[in-house]
């Protein structure tokens, strides 16, 4: 996001860098406000997916980087994709904002599936251990369909992610391209649908 010291950016401003700008220092800075650090927002957000049955997480920082034992499912962060879809409809149209402004510095969303028709949110990622991934949603004829597009050895990553960003887009709109026997949906509207079979 580009913060520096003294900076007194408001919360809004803060989820809008880490959302659209995928901003670690946004991240960071929200942790230690809410938990007063980054290890103890760690710890609370771990117990709080357990709490809500996401048992393949265990966070170790709030940015999602490279860190000894931090790690989350596919399965995992599909069901964080729902959860964020319907409990906070107020806030996930900023999911396919195309850019956000923090001073002079301008990011433009790396959603690369927000160019398809449908397609309304969340979020990127890389690694250099485990390449880039994709977490994106899109309704289509009524139905939203979440994919994850990331590596994945069942309960971990495992180092084997798309080699290039431009993966990102090409996988994500040829998954996004199946049919609905395919691919698992649910109405838009339905808050208690189960997100698997």
């Amino acid at each position: 996001m580009g913060l520096v010291p003294k900076d007194t950016p408001t919360v809004e401003e803060l989820l809008h860098g880490v959302i659209t700008m995928s901003g670690n220092d946004a991240c960071i800075v929200l942790a230690e406000g809410i938990s007063g650090s980054e290890a103890a927002f760690s710890a609370r957000m771990t117990q709080i997916a357990h709490e809500l049955g996401l048992n393949s997480v265990n966070f170790v920082n709030t940015t999602g980087l490279e860190g000894e034992g931090h790690v989350i499912s596919a399965i995992d962060l599909a069901k964080i994709a729902k959860m964020t879809i319907d409990k906070y409809p107020q806030y996930y149209p900023w999911y396919s904002l195309p850019s956000y402004t923090w001073r002079e510095y301008t990011q433009a969303n790396r959603n690369p599936l927000l160019e398809v028709a449908g397609a309304d949110g969340l979020k990127t990622g890389h690694l250099e251990s485990s390449g880039y991934g994709l977490t994106a949603s899109a309704v289509r004829d009524g139905v939203r369909r979440t994919i994850v597009n990331h590596a994945s050895c069942g309960k971990a990553w495992c180092g084997r992610g798309l080699p290039l960003a431009s993966n990102q887009a090409s996988s994500a709109v040829s998954i996004s391209r199946c049919s609905p026997s395919v691919m698992e949906g649910y109405p838009p509207t339905d808050r208690n649908a189960s997100l698997v079979n």
